[in-house]
């Protein structure tokens, strides 16, 4: 089946309007596969967004296969996303094991020419983690960065190959918990 769904119809979509565009189009096709398993192709895309997730899944109990789903996902414009906070372009690929309520995405991200505060990287990749679980998200990365340039503190202090490790929660009641960073 495929269809769209327009973002920009309601007041109560606007937030979503704005990060993604004014609508988003799906097509989504699936043939029967083992007991409760439909083998999957699913495409998701939007002004700010494409994802595409190919795999078994129960769509009922709206669970992943035992091998999880191969996941994609491209952005032209990180400042859309971000709320005009980071620029740049990145993607993704990795697999989603588990189900909505308890998942685990893990893969590897890549942008181009990410921006933040005055400070630009030719190129930023390394591995990330999205979990959740219990009501809480929690993400693992460990980042890399080349062609650093800029202006300012945050040049300096970062230079040209900058690294990074994070462990983030978002607990149940919203707040933000740096573990690790």
């Amino acid at each position: 089946s495929n269809g769209y769904v327009r973002l920009d119809a309601s007041r109560l979509t606007g937030l979503y309007a704005r990060l993604f565009g004014p609508q988003v189009k799906f097509d989504i096709a699936g043939a029967k596969g083992k007991g409760a398993f439909y083998d999957i192709k699913a495409r998701l895309d939007s002004e700010t967004l494409s994802v595409t997730a190919v795999g078994p899944a129960d769509l009922g109990k709206r669970l992943a296969g035992p091998g999880g789903l191969a996941v994609t996902g491209y952005t032209p414009a990180i400042e859309r996303l971000s709320l005009g906070t980071v620029k740049g372009q990145a993607n993704f690929v990795g697999r989603f094991n588990g189900d909505i309520g308890a998942f685990v995405l893990r893969g590897d991200v890549r942008g181009a020419n990410v921006s933040l505060v005055g400070y630009t990287l030719a190129s930023a990749s390394g591995p990330v983690t999205l979990a959740r679980a219990k009501g809480e998200i929690g993400i693992v990365t460990s980042r890399s960065g080349a062609g650093g340039r800029g202006q300012g503190y945050l040049a300096a202090l970062l230079g040209p190959r900058p690294t990074a490790d994070g462990d983030i929660a978002i607990l149940k009641d919203g707040r933000v918990l740096l573990m690790r960073v």
